[in-house]
């Protein structure tokens, strides 16, 4: 969110119910030199205020991922990966127990000027925020590499029948301006919010300035 797209539908799966900040413990390895696993358990209940460990009780956040890449170097950037999830109920919260599944792959050029991705997400249970997910887009950079254009769009429904699916369309050109200065436009249309019923079409603008000292 700090350097490309801002909106999470874009950055994360919105398919998986993922903890706000939380205590945890999470691990990963590589089995032989392109396929990996990696998997973590978290308090289900973290919040961005409240640190206290395991506050709401006994109540995790499971996570584990298998993945494969060309090469370790290239794990961030050219990957195939299959992950599952699962959060125990939160009687505190209301929310039965709820679990799913997700697939992302994404390719980056020889000469790291583009990248591609794609991604889908499948959830049971209202944990998550749709219980469906889709998402395509691409990134591509200018300018000997310092400038960054980013197009996606994503379709998600919401696990509530009375509640629309909505798509969401973001664009961003993050023009730097020097090493450590850079200011990013960003464009993002809502195609029938779930959370508004008064507007078919919502245009969110954007202009965010980084300074990195």
């Amino acid at each position: 969110p700090w350097t490309t797209f801002a909106n999470l539908s874009t950055l994360l799966n919105p398919a998986v119910a993922f903890p706000d900040v939380s205590w945890g413990l999470g691990g990963g390895t590589w089995l032989g030199d392109n396929w990996y696993v990696k998997g973590s358990i978290n308090d289900a209940n973290g919040s961005l205020t409240n640190y206290e460990w395991l506050r709401d009780g006994s109540e995790f956040f499971k996570w584990g991922e298998v993945g494969w890449s060309p090469s370790r170097g290239e794990r961030y950037t050219t990957n195939i990966h299959l992950g599952f999830w699962h959060v125990d109920e939160r009687e505190e919260v209301g929310l039965d127990s709820a679990e799913g599944f997700t697939v992302g792959a994404n390719w980056t050029s020889q000469d790291e000027r583009w990248m591609y991705f794609a991604r889908a997400g499948w959830a049971d249970g209202d944990a998550a925020l749709v219980e469906e997910s889709y998402s395509l887009g691409f990134m591509r950079k200018f300018r000997r590499n310092a400038d960054l254009l980013g197009l996606a769009v994503n379709w998600g429904e919401p696990p509530q029948d009375e509640l629309d699916a909505q798509t969401t369309g973001e664009f961003f050109y993050r023009l730097q301006l020097a090493e450590n200065l850079a200011i990013t436009p960003n464009i993002q249309l809502l195609k029938d919010p779930a959370l508004n019923d008064e507007d078919d079409t919502v245009w969110v603008t954007g202009l965010r300035i980084r300074l990195t000292l």
